[in-house]
């Protein structure tokens, strides 16, 4: 029974993201469009060579605190096929209500997070920017503190470029929906190494990533 039951999940969440492909798809196009429009194919072309996404942003003559934005747009037309990419080498250098035992909190998460064993949040913070996510999981992380140890923070979200993205429609549902928080809002979804850095910034020290749940997973984080 359970193994039915598990089977029966996973196929609905491959129609989940089935259904979240073709609903977006049109962002595909659009995107093809504004590289065309901004003359990128030409760049490449010309520049002779494997360009760096700096070297593009230049090219480009856009200003460099955009180059996310072009990072994230050649990222979904790669893996459309439309581009390739290379590997090189790179040199470092208070309101409340309370029902029973719960308690309801009303607030401001960027100014004050009640004190907890636990904190979910769940397709919250890939709404917003690195910086207003550091913001919040600093406040996650003085909230958890608060009662000892054992306290961890747990976020449902999108990552991308997971060990279980074998498929190329889960991927582009994912890289669909990081276009559409970059044009709607401030956010983004992110891959695990974005993730680790708000984490790391924030002053937690460790992370777990279960991927359980069709296109979000399961993150889990400790101070």
């Amino acid at each position: 029974m359970e193994i039915n039951q598990r089977h029966g999940a996973e196929e609905l969440f491959q129609a989940q993201t089935h259904l979240y492909k073709y609903t977006y798809s049109f962002i595909a196009s659009m995107c093809l469009k504004s590289a065309v429009h901004l003359g990128i194919p030409d760049i490449i072309y010309n520049h002779g060579q494997p360009i760096t996404i700096p070297e593009l942003v230049l090219a480009l003559q856009i200003d460099p605190a955009k180059s996310g934005y072009v990072y994230r747009l050649m990222r979904l037309l790669v893996h459309a096929g439309f581009f390739a990419t290379t590997k090189t080498k790179v040199v470092k250098d208070d309101e409340k209500e309370e029902v029973g035992n719960v308690k309801f909190v009303g607030g401001d998460m960027f100014q004050s997070i009640p004190s907890a064993d636990a904190i979910l949040l769940k397709l919250v913070l890939h709404a917003y920017s690195d910086e207003e996510c550091v913001k919040v999981l600093k406040k996650c992380r003085e909230a958890i503190s608060n009662e000892g140890k054992g306290g961890k923070v747990i976020i449902i979200d999108i990552v991308i470029g997971e060990k279980n993205d074998d498929k190329d429609e889960l991927t582009e549902a994912k890289l669909f929906f990081d276009l559409l928080m970059m044009v709607v809002v401030s956010g983004r979804e992110r891959e695990e190494k974005e993730w680790k850095k708000l984490f790391l910034e924030a002053g937690f020290s460790h992370y777990k990533i279960t991927p359980i749940f069709g296109m979000r997973s399961l993150i889990e984080v400790y101070p």
